[in-house]
């Protein structure tokens, strides 16, 4: 029996009494027993059943009865049955009187979806290209590098904790598609297109968290990067990369993104976190990381948190600064690839310096 059981918690004694048994508390051979009057099993009534009173095994001793007991099949043939319910159903009502509470049974939460996930109806990026790309200067060949496609009328269809088909709609939203390293894709996000529906970001529901991935973070695996330049969200990332890719001469570098100003650098065993990923991307050859985030003060400030903690793990990490105000995807790509290349490496002096005085005020 589990130890946390009722059955694990009742005494002889307390079966005994609760049930108007007769017995006598003895001495025996092998330590205090309580000596009963009737067995259960033979009906013999001469005082011939003997208990141990701290562990409950026993026997019974009238003529040929010689009936080996333990609490539970004495409770059996004390009622009468077979059925486990009644008898355990009997063991909770003595052991709830001395204050025992069963323990609640762990819930079973039923999976999001069955199978691989897939995004909600949804269509590729057509060869006129997306207004609201071409909006963003994003061309329609760098659209579909990034997976993007146009949800007109879908939803994202799973199930809740208790397994009930649940839908949330995406329509109207641009689905930005999100891969682990080994390209298997863990999430997304669907974009507002039109400025009117809120939130402007909305997520599926009961997947995983995005902090918990590197987005772009498969091509930087796939490719073998050796210097990244991190950037916060997707659409950073995208102007990030545009960028790298209009010079040659950034070849080997690439355009990865954390989901906001502060990277996931811890370990947990039971789920990917940034930090992973990262020493996963180290293992195959990365080795400079260049922190761009926005154009502010709070972002330098995580910056230089995630520097230190990035540096100690060995990697050789710079600053990137933007112009006040501004993200990568808001100013022109000659400003990302400037502020790429004038970053300054992480140091002590200059974590001090900074945090002293912030250039952004």
């Amino acid at each position: 029996m589990h130890p946390d059981s009722a059955y694990s918690q009742v005494t002889a004694e307390d079966f005994l009494d609760h049930e108007g048994i007769d017995y006598r508390a003895t001495s025996g051979s092998r330590g205090p027993q309580f000596n009963i009057k009737t067995c259960p099993a033979c009906g013999g009534s001469k005082w011939k059943v003997y208990l141990n009173r701290d562990n409950g095994y026993g026997n019974c001793f009238h003529g040929d009865c010689d009936t080996s007991f333990n609490l539970w099949t004495f409770a059996k043939a004390h009622l009468g049955t077979s059925d486990s319910k009644a008898i355990g159903h009997l063991f909770d009502e003595i052991a709830k009187l001395g204050g025992w509470k069963p323990k609640p049974k762990a819930r079973v939460i039923a999976p999001a979806i069955a199978g691989d996930l897939k995004l909600p109806t949804s269509i590729g990026i057509p060869e006129t290209n997306l207004p609201y790309l071409a909006n963003r200067g994003v061309p329609v060949w760098v659209g579909r590098q990034f997976g993007l496609r146009m949800c007109i009328n879908g939803a994202h269809k799973y199930q809740d904790e208790d397994g009930k088909p649940m839908s949330r709609p995406f329509t109207g939203r641009l689905l930005i598609p999100i891969f682990d390293l080994d390209g298997k894709m863990v999430t997304f996000q669907g974009r507002d297109t039109t400025g009117k529906q809120d939130p402007k970001y909305l997520f599926p529901s009961r997947l995983p968290s995005t902090a918990r991935f590197l987005y772009n973070g498969h091509r930087a695996y796939a490719e073998r990067w050796s210097h990244i330049v991190l950037g916060e969200g997707a659409f950073d990332v995208i102007a990030q990369q545009m960028a790298i890719d209009g010079d040659r001469g950034l070849a080997g570098i690439g355009a990865v993104g954390s989901f906001g100003k502060k990277l996931t650098l811890d370990v947990d065993p039971n789920q990917e976190t940034q930090l992973q990923a990262l020493m996963k991307l180290k293992a195959v050859g990365l080795q400079t990381i260049t922190i761009m985030w926005d154009g502010e003060s709070e972002a330098i400030t995580s910056a230089l948190n995630a520097a230190k903690r990035l540096t100690a793990l060995g990697f050789h990490v710079r600053i990137a600064f933007l112009p006040k105000g501004k993200d990568p995807a808001e100013v022109p790509a000659e400003v990302v690839r400037y502020a790429l290349r004038t970053a300054k490496p992480y140091t002590r002096a200059l974590d001090v310096r900074l945090r002293f005085k912030n250039p952004y005020g």
